[in-house]
């Protein structure tokens, strides 16, 4: 599955940056790979000429999250930072993998 860019932009609130990731996750099918880019640490983001809410989360973070979810050793998370798109609200973005249990003991 891949979900680019898509619960920690949809929010500010963590609490349901968590909500929305964990489900997104949930819709991986057993032995699925699951793909996904977010924002690193950022607040807001910028597209056209407005700021929209982010949620702030980290490598970390999204690592503690997916693991819930997914296979237990399966979660890479590569940061890349970008500093050339600090006037539309972002200087880094994180890119993780993981992969889905075939079964219900997913840790």
């Amino acid at each position: 599955m891949l979900s680019p860019y898509c619960a920690e932009s949809a929010t500010g609130e963590r609490a349901i940056w968590t909500l929305l990731c964990r489900n997104i996750a949930s819709l991986v099918r057993p032995d699925g790979l699951f793909l996904t880019s977010a924002l690193r640490l950022r607040e807001r983001y910028k597209s056209g000429n407005r700021f929209f809410p982010a949620t702030p989360i980290d490598e970390h973070d999204l690592r503690q999250v997916l693991t819930q979810d997914v296979r237990a050793g399966s979660v890479e998370v590569l940061v890349r930072e970008l500093h050339d798109h600090a006037s539309q609200g972002f200087s880094g973005i994180l890119a993780p993998s993981s992969e889905r249990s075939n079964n219900d003991e997913q840790r």
